[in-house]
């Protein structure tokens, strides 16, 4: 079951109940045929997908697939103060025709299982409550939802497929993958600069690699540090996994594709984690404890100078918190293992840890009584209490109020 920390009822969820419980048109009857269970529209109507909940908490935006195509996904809100929902961005009235997808971006979709959606796919809320970043046809748009009408620019534009982008904390700067190279863009000026430019060949940075999208439920490769100062980021050289073909069987066509595959008991790919200076371009690389291992997840805590990430074992069967501090004077306390999980069989992943705002202290999710609970933990990496307890698991955290 979710477990929520007590304290108010979530906005996000009353809005959402507010959409689930609007009024619906009246049931039509009409004869059930083999087109209309597999075409489009869904018997189901369309889907609200990517719910988020605006900064100056005024509304919920969402992707929506039109009745007619369920799968060319717009951008809508719910206005609270409004009351109404309406479309706030069709995908294409910013960019007309079909898009031609690079063979990195079809292959992350198809790890995501959304290799059939068009349009709109993915956006993000600036910290501001103003803006919307979103990317559209290898080129990356921002919305000022601010007046109306809403308008919309680019904020990188050419022959170059430019993803997974990310706004900075303080909303002056979007990081995205260009090539196999880490970049970021002026909001203001609209000027490039390639953060990294080693990437070529069998080596990327900033990406998620094969395994950690397929099986680790992570789909990026860096990370924003708090006062936008720094990006943590991992640099991934494939070159020891040998290259396979496999094919891709459409309709009108069959496509094969060489990828480096790693095959069970193969050799994985490598893995650097390296924390760079956004003004100047200093690289600094960290410590992983090991060179054929995972690092399913990374978070910066709410300390600019300390940054989290997690190691498991090729086995998968041992998994380490590690607090890396980056400021001056942290010797020789610089690297901490914060949290070790054992297993006989394997460790199960969660996306479950929260660092405190201003407290030394972070809360954890662990299998060790036999069910997943909730403990919180310090910065010393010793056990303060656990928070969940009982012959029953916490499906994840939800949400941790501060206050109490």
């Amino acid at each position: 079951m979710p477990f929520r920390l007590p304290g108010r009822t979530s906005p996000l969820l009353a809005l959402f109940l507010t959409l689930l419980c609007a009024p619906v048109a009246a049931e039509t009857r009409s004869e059930l045929t083999l087109e209309a269970i597999l075409g489009s529209p869904d018997l189901s109507g369309p889907r609200l997908r990517a719910p988020r909940l605006d900064p100056t908490g005024s509304r919920v935006t969402f992707l929506r697939g039109r009745p007619e195509d369920r799968d060319l996904l717009d951008l809508w809100e719910y206005h609270r103060g409004l009351g109404v929902t309406r479309r706030l961005i069709a995908a294409d009235d910013v960019l007309p025709g079909p898009v031609d997808l690079s063979p990195e971006e079809r292959a992350r979709r198809e790890r995501e299982r959304i290799a059939d959606l068009r349009g709109i796919v993915d956006y993000l809320w600036g910290p501001d409550g103003r803006r919307i970043l979103f990317p559209l046809g290898g080129d990356l748009y921002l919305a000022d939802v601010s007046e109306e009408p809403v308008t919309v620019r680019p904020l990188t534009a050419g022959e170059d497929f430019d993803r997974d982008p990310k706004l900075s904390p303080d909303g002056r700067r979007v990081a995205f993958v260009r090539d196999q190279d880490l970049w970021v863009v002026d909001v203001e000026s609209g000027e490039t600069e390639a953060l990294t430019r080693d990437g070529e060949g069998t080596v990327s940075n900033g990406v998620a690699e094969f395994i950690a999208q397929e099986e680790m439920g992570r789909s990026t490769g860096y990370w924003w540090s708090p006062d936008s100062r720094r990006i943590a980021f991992l640099q991934v050289d494939t070159a020891p996994v040998p290259a396979t073909r496999r094919y891709e069987i459409d309709a009108e066509e069959i496509r094969i594709v060489e990828q480096r595959y790693p095959f069970a008991g193969g050799p994985n790919v490598k893995i650097r984690l390296g924390v760079i200076e956004v003004e100047s371009g200093e690289i600094r690389w960290v410590d992983l404890g090991g060179d054929d291992v995972y690092v399913p997840r990374v978070e910066w805590t709410s300390d600019p100078d300390a940054l989290s990430f997690q190691v498991q074992s090729r086995d998968q069967r041992r998994l380490e918190l590690v607090l890396q501090r980056l400021g001056d004077g942290c010797a020789p306390d610089c690297r901490r293992v914060l949290v070790t999980e054992t297993s006989e069989t394997w460790i199960n992943l969660h996306d479950d840890l929260h660092f405190l705002d201003g407290e030394a202290a972070f809360v954890w999710s662990s299998e060790r009584s036999g069910h997943r609970h909730l403990y919180l933990f310090g910065l010393d990496g010793k056990l303060i209490r656990p928070l969940t307890a009982g012959d029953w698991s916490v499906g994840q955290l939800s949400a941790v109020d501060e206050a109490l």
